[in-house]
């Protein structure tokens, strides 16, 4: 895949030693969440950049460690080279792979991940951080807060309650509804002194 940088990935390579953090913004701000199905917000569409921050803050409300909230930025990294795919289609699609075999789309959409996490130069941890009880909890609460904010009437009623984190819900709410803020990705990155 050639990036807009004019660097090369190699989706089937060892490593991504050529991904840049702009070539990954890039791709996360140009990606429509739902599939580009969302209501725009504040004139723009909702990109899976947004709902990474919207996650890392809410991660902040809930008194994470910036360690955690940097997980929170990352959970859909991958999301960055391959676009957003709803995760019930993730849970039926399979890849085939350049030896003839054949791997699930989660699977192959984590192992992007953990290589973009390192090519970022991030410690291996974060990517297991992104799927940790926190990192889920919050991105939940996001999900929630946009399906009353840029999803059809319907999708509340589809995704049914949410299990914990209620206390932060209106607050997300209020974020995606004025758009984010105006945190870079680079600087939600930044690990900081934790």
């Amino acid at each position: 895949l050639g990036m807009l940088d004019g660097s090369v990935l190699h989706v089937f390579g060892d490593d991504f030693a050529g991904l840049s953090l702009a070539s990954l913004k890039l791709g996360l701000e140009s990606h429509p969440r739902w599939s580009g199905q969302a209501r725009h917000v504040m004139g723009r569409p909702w990109s899976v950049m947004h709902h990474s921050l919207a996650v890392r803050y809410v991660l902040g409300l809930m008194g994470e460690r910036r360690i955690v909230q940097v997980a929170g930025a990352t959970h859909d990294l991958e999301e960055g080279v391959l676009g957003d795919v709803p995760t019930p289609w993730k849970r039926c699609l399979r890849v085939a792979m350049p030896d003839g075999g054949i791997v699930d789309y989660e699977a192959f959409s984590l192992d992007i991940r953990r290589r973009a996490i390192a090519a970022l130069g991030l410690p291996s941890f974060v990517f297991d951080l992104t799927e940790s009880g926190p990192v889920k909890l919050a991105d939940a609460i996001v999900l929630h807060a946009e399906a009353r904010v840029i999803c059809h009437d319907d999708m509340s009623r589809w995704l049914g309650p949410l299990v914990g984190g209620a206390q932060y819900l209106d607050e997300a709410v209020a974020y995606v509804r004025r758009g984010g803020d105006s945190e870079d990705f680079g600087a939600a990155l930044h690990l900081g002194d934790d």
